[in-house]
């Protein structure tokens, strides 16, 4: 497979403590997909080995958002094409795997009817382009994923409020914030986990998230490291009903604030996790991290130390690691 098209997408990280279903995040954790539009095309998915993947083509969600977009637009039959999908992280684990499908699949569709068809669009595009966002992109995300805080920063970067199709609150987050994923071998339905989360909820708690939020918008616009600590420990709404079951979440949280993080979160759903940490402590907390997570965890947990990403989706004119055009 010799892709002509290869999108670059951050994962992202949802809620943010407590900013449920409002706030989210883009991190330096990237998917990259390869669209390659020969004849014979049937929206094959492979791996970068040229393996295929173990989805059902019933199941191809970068497919379904794309002959989604691509019919709304009134685009008539969407061209097929097999792709290479080189995922950050494997679905299930809160880091917006479905969102990135999501978004692959909608952007592609726009683009390509935008530019007038593929060949245009391969031609337009240079290493690290960065295609102007439009609303109509964002309302075709949210036909298929109506919670837009991990669709949304998934395309735009940075950290992200969005109200509607056309109100996106977009912030960049200070530079001293370091930020450590914690990926466990093992995944959650958010279907399921969304069925743990109470109907009513008191008034107090629903104070708490909105003082939770406010100090949010205040550490993006002060920088002030303490606000933010408050901040990611004031969620009433979901990590107290969602985190009870997931093994060693509490133990690993008591841990990493007597190592002095910040704070922990739990990413969408979870079980993914996100510790917060002022960047200059990273050289020294990066092992102690480590070894905290597989202690707490579990043995075969994966960490990445990264940062807030800028960009969202860019497009980039090779695989990542490709030394030649990869056959499949």
């Amino acid at each position: 497979m010799n892709p002509s098209l290869i999108l670059r997408i951050p994962a992202t990280t949802a809620n943010l403590g407590p900013g449920f279903d409002l706030f989210g995040l883009a991190l330096s954790l990237y998917n990259t997909i390869g669209f390659d539009f020969d004849a014979g095309a049937d929206f094959r998915l492979v791996d970068t080995e040229g393996r295929d993947l173990p989805i059902a083509p019933e199941d191809n969600l970068i497919r379904t958002a794309y002959e989604h977009m691509y019919r709304k637009l009134g685009g008539g039959k969407a061209p097929a094409w097999n792709a290479v999908v080189d995922a950050a992280t494997a679905p299930g684990k809160g880091f917006g795997s479905s969102a990135m499908a999501v978004v692959a699949g909608v952007h592609l569709a726009w683009a390509m009817l935008r530019s007038g068809g593929i060949d245009s669009l391969v031609s337009s595009v240079e290493e690290g382009f960065r295609p102007e966002t439009h609303s109509d992109e964002i309302a075709g995300f949210l036909d298929l994923e109506p919670h837009p805080d991990n669709v949304v920063p998934a395309r735009v970067g940075g950290w992200v409020f969005c109200s509607d199709t056309r109100t996106v609150l977009r912030h960049s987050l200070p530079d001293s914030l370091g930020l450590a994923i914690l990926i466990p071998d093992y995944s959650i339905s958010t279907e399921k986990s969304r069925q743990s989360l109470p109907l009513q909820i008191s008034r107090e708690d629903t104070l708490a998230n909105m003082r939770g939020c406010l100090l949010w918008l205040e550490y993006i616009h002060s920088g002030r490291i303490d606000l933010l600590e408050q901040a990611l420990a004031s969620d009433r709404l979901h990590e107290p009903y969602r985190t009870p079951s997931l093994p060693g979440y509490q133990a690993m949280k008591q841990a990493v604030l007597r190592e002095g993080c910040v704070g922990m979160t739990l990413s969408g759903s979870g079980p993914g996790i996100i510790v917060y940490f002022d960047r200059t402590r990273q050289e020294q907390l990066e092992s102690r991290l480590r070894a905290l997570a597989l202690e707490h965890i579990g043995p075969a947990t994966i960490v990445h130390f990264c940062t807030p990403d800028p960009d969202g989706l860019v497009y980039l004119k090779a695989m990542p690691g490709a030394t030649a055009p990869l056959q499949a």
